[in-house]
């Protein structure tokens, strides 16, 4: 047989319990849950039990992506070779998911319609001074007196003009005549002639021609 506990004495009651007048049963029944409280070594192994078991139990759950923080995986937090095609949405990679020359370039589209016309650019830089240019072109000629003699002439060139070009005419020589020289310099142009052997029937003479301009 167990033998019986004796009721707990005075002084090993909770002083700081009070119970109305009349309460006789709840008193008694208070008192035996204040003797039967659960020690600080029991509350922790509790705890300890139920962490033990919720774990086991999370850890048999899927993790989707509701579980998982936005930004939080890295690529060391995935295992290499581990995700394959059928891990990624058809549509939901873009071409600058892929890294460069991996993706093949697409077909060369058609031309596009010419845009409008940009805005008139800044004034260039003044150029480098051109070559002198010419104006007031006149054409003067000078001819020599008439005669079967050799014969020379010369033409001048109207004030403030030069010389830019020179020509000469030979007039009745019907290719008996032999043209000797012709001479330009500035302002002046200068011609010579003279008849073949055995001479020519006829007198003939010769035009110098000088063409002129203002040169700046």
């Amino acid at each position: 047989m167990c033998r019986r506990r004796p009721p707990p004495s005075v002084e090993h009651m909770d002083h700081n319990f009070t119970s109305p007048v009349g309460a006789g049963p709840r008193r008694s029944r208070t008192k035996r849950a204040l003797r039967y409280r659960p020690s600080a070594s029991m509350t922790v192994a509790v705890i300890a039990l139920i962490a033990a078991m919720g774990g086991t139990s999370y850890a048999a759950l899927t993790v989707t992506g509701q579980n998982v923080k936005n930004s939080s995986l890295t690529g060391v937090d995935v295992r290499n070779s581990s995700l394959t095609t059928s891990d990624v949405r058809n549509g939901s990679l873009q071409a600058l998911d892929f890294k460069a020359n991996q993706l093949p370039a697409g077909e060369r589209g058609p031309q596009g319609p010419q845009g409008p016309q940009g805005p008139q650019g800044p004034q260039g830089p003044k150029g480098d001074t051109g070559a002198p240019g010419i104006s007031g072109l006149q054409v003067v000629k000078n001819e020599s007196a008439s005669s079967s003699d050799a014969k020379s002439v010369a033409v001048t060139c109207p004030a403030g003009k030069q010389v830019v070009g020179s020509g000469v005419d030979i007039n009745n020589g019907f290719g008996e005549v032999v043209l000797d020289q012709i001479i330009p310099t500035g302002t002046q142009v200068s011609v010579q002639a003279f008849e073949k052997a055995g001479g020519s029937a006829q007198d003939w003479s010769i035009v110098a021609i000088a063409i002129c301009a203002n040169v700046s």
